[in-house]
């Protein structure tokens, strides 16, 4: 055999052995998601037509694990088709980097990890990974962590600036200035319990003397998330308060409490029945200083209140709260599940009749109905296909939340192909 060939062989060999032996892990993934929108996110305008696009995620990355510490780098390519001429340069941002980061392992139990990262703990009301999105969400902190068989605790902090300038600036991103947290979790053989406590900083901006100036205002959420799981039948109960003073200069009171329960009556059905309620401040009693109005803060944006994300996917905010009662059924058998989502939104807090305007008269709290249908196939471990469609069908007090002009149904339905490449690949060579 030439040397050549032989050098070849030898520097594969050697590769795969690094690959293997050495814990480099390959972590890839493509996302791509055709919708149709008619009326997602809020109603649309008597003006407005509906829309079509095709929105892509593509990562790439590698995971190297030592036994003292661990590496983690992912970039990632987010764009909607067509967002760029076929000729020209991008050059509107859309590669980003999702993950760089590195973890240092103290002991078995204790560990540090450093740099931009996801961070999602219990069902992710509080802090969520927001997978949904093509972005996704992930922050610039550090966690110290002490894991053992049954505990788990957190502690992590972030701090923001606009640059590494030598004098001090104002944080004008709509983004947190900085959080310091702690979870801890506990589990028994049925039963699991979270304890979290957050304490958010947003610049709050404001002109002194016709000069920009900031400062940072602080709110604190804390609260508890427990599940009770058994084979046939789950519970989820979780609250949280939340104090301070919000990124408005506002005294904020506010609370977010949800209670569910799961059964699975038969062989590959199960249905959850619960209901969540998050505060909000009354448009009658619109003192400049208080606000009721419950922040979800990093919250998964998807999930929690219907696909059509009425509520709490940026928007919703600092409005007048949601009471959303819900009933989801799913049916899974071998590679496919079925799922049918119900909810109910109603506010929280009073909602003011827009037809009335010498006098405060609330309107009818309920906002509408929104139904959910999903299916999902699994071609292979690496490729998954989903399909869904949505109807929201809003009430008049809706139109008046959004700023609609009718309140006619809303649809919305997509396609979404998911592949994870080298999800197979390390046991492959291993072989």
């Amino acid at each position: 055999m030439p040397f050549q060939n032989k050098s070849i062989l030898l520097l594969l060999f050697l590769m795969i052995n690094t690959f293997v032996y050495n814990q480099i892990e390959l972590q890839g993934q493509y996302r791509a998601r055709p919708e149709f929108l008619n009326g997602y996110k809020q109603p649309l305008l008597k003006s407005e037509k509906p829309n079509f696009y095709i929105s892509q995620r593509a990562r790439l990355g590698l995971q190297y694990t030592h036994p003292r510490f661990q590496f983690n780098f992912i970039a990632q390519d987010v764009r909607v088709w067509g967002s760029t001429a076929s000729t020209a340069l991008d050059d509107k941002g859309y590669l980003s980097i999702f993950e760089a980061n590195a973890m240092i392992k103290f002991s078995e139990k204790w560990m540090l990890k450093l740099g931009r990262q996801p961070i999602q703990y219990d069902n992710g009301r509080i802090f969520g990974v927001s997978d949904w999105g093509m972005s996704a969400r992930r922050h610039d902190a550090a966690i110290l962590r002490y894991k053992d068989s049954t505990w788990q605790v957190d502690v992590g902090a972030s701090y923001n600036q606009m640059s590494g300038s030598s004098i001090k600036t104002i944080y004008e991103l709509k983004n947190y200035k900085t959080f310091q947290y702690a979870w801890a979790n506990k589990k028994w053989s049925e039963l699991s319990l979270s304890l979290l406590f957050v304490n958010n900083g947003m610049e709050h901006i404001y002109m002194e003397d016709s000069i920009k100036n900031s400062k940072i205002n602080y709110t604190q959420t804390f609260g508890t998330y427990l599940t009770y799981d058994k084979p046939k039948f789950n519970l989820q109960l979780y609250g949280y308060y939340q104090m301070g003073v919000n990124q408005h200069n506002q005294t904020l009171h506010a609370y977010n409490v949800s209670a569910s329960a799961t059964i699975k009556p038969i062989k590959n059905i199960k249905m959850t029945l619960g209901g969540e309620i998050l505060s909000g401040t009354s448009q009658e009693h619109t003192i400049n200083d208080r606000s009721q109005s419950f922040s979800p803060l990093y919250h998964s944006l998807h999930p929690l209140n219907g696909y059509m994300d009425y509520f709490y996917a940026g928007n919703h905010e600092e409005s007048v709260g949601l009471i959303n009662p819900f009933l989801k059924i799913a049916y899974q058998v071998k590679k496919l599940e079925f799922g049918i989502d119900n909810h109910l939104f109603y506010a929280a807090a009073d909602v003011q009749n827009d037809k009335i305007q010498t006098h405060f008269e609330k309107s009818n709290p309920f906002l509408g109905y929104e139904l959910d249908f999903t299916l999902k196939y699994k071609l292979l471990d690496e490729i998954s296909f989903q399909l869904g469609y949505s109807i929201m069908s809003g009430t008049e007090t809706m139109r008046i939340l959004k700023n609609a002009d009718h309140t006619k149904a809303s649809h919305w339905g997509y396609i979404m192909i998911s592949i994870t490449p080298f999800k197979n690949l390390a046991p492959l060579l291993a072989k």
